[in-house]
């Protein structure tokens, strides 16, 4: 918990976000986190922390952000329902959000999701650099999306749901969450009539199709044709359509990762000013 920590360790926590934001070209922000945590350095030499001063650039990074990720429509989309999800929930159901997100399976959902992103941007680089023609990487990226539906967009995505029964009022399962399917997650916003825009670059028969290997490539047109014979259902695509889809997997991921920073940011503010009013 942050009152444990040093005030060594938490403006080291500052670094590490900072360095987060900067891997998701998110450079405005930066700027904004490195000046909070100088601020709170010279603060905590003096003994004295102005919290006004810190409150009002913690709430000019909020506002940079929002403005420096939205480059997208689905950005943009994302961006607002997380705030809505998010900003409901702390009005009406505090306490309850608390003590999911102290839960250890959702603890757990948010910690793994910075190893799969490296691990994930690692392997869409050598599959689109060792790639020679598009037919290698229509299939090399089919993988990369497979692997983006089933690790850090479901994961992101779990946590998109959690905030929305909160905002909602409705009882979180956590001991069941870390099995729930991304189409689990698809029919709860189905039945409840709520915007799709999470689950824009998702495709289960494109998902289906590559996980059973039940996809080709056809030349004769730039595509790719992928069959899901479970549900009978054939979905054909070109590489720049598969493109946006995965791109559209990663702003979701992007979108709730660097959101749920935050909250660490904001712990790391008002311990340092509490401990030096």
């Amino acid at each position: 918990m942050a009152w444990q920590q040093t005030d060594e360790d938490l403006l080291s926590i500052l670094d590490q976000i900072s360095d987060i934001f900067s891997r998701f070209e998110q450079p405005n922000c930066k700027s904004i986190i490195d000046s909070i945590k100088i601020e709170l350095e010279n603060g905590v030499t003096v003994k004295k922390i102005d919290k006004n001063s810190i409150t009002s650039k913690y709430k000019a990074l909020q506002t940079k952000f929002v403005h420096e990720f939205s480059s997208t429509t689905q950005r943009t989309n994302v961006i607002s329902m997380l705030q809505q999800s998010m900003t409901e929930t702390i009005t009406k159901n505090n306490v309850e959000m608390q003590h999911v997100f102290n839960e250890p399976n959702v603890v757990e959902i948010i910690s793994r999701r910075s190893y799969a992103y490296r691990v994930l941007s690692i392997f869409r680089q050598v599959i689109w650099n060792g790639a020679k023609t598009d037919e290698e990487r229509m299939i090399g990226l089919s993988y990369v999306y497979l692997n983006l539906v089933d690790g850090i967009f479901r994961n992101a995505l779990k946590i998109c749901f959690i905030w929305q029964q909160l905002s909602r009022k409705e009882q979180v399962d956590t001991k069941t969450i870390s099995d729930i399917s991304v189409y689990d997650i698809y029919k709860y916003f189905n039945k409840n009539g709520l915007p799709m825009h999470y689950l824009d670059g998702w495709n289960g028969y494109v998902r289906n199709a590559v996980a059973h290997t039940t996809f080709q490539y056809d030349s004769s047109k730039n595509e790719a044709v992928y069959d899901d014979l479970i549900a009978n259902k054939t979905v054909k695509l070109w590489l720049g359509q598969l493109i946006e889809m995965c791109d559209k997997l990663w702003n979701v991921y992007g979108a709730v990762f660097l959101f749920t920073q935050f909250t660490r940011i904001n712990d790391v503010c008002f311990t340092l000013c509490d401990r030096y009013p």
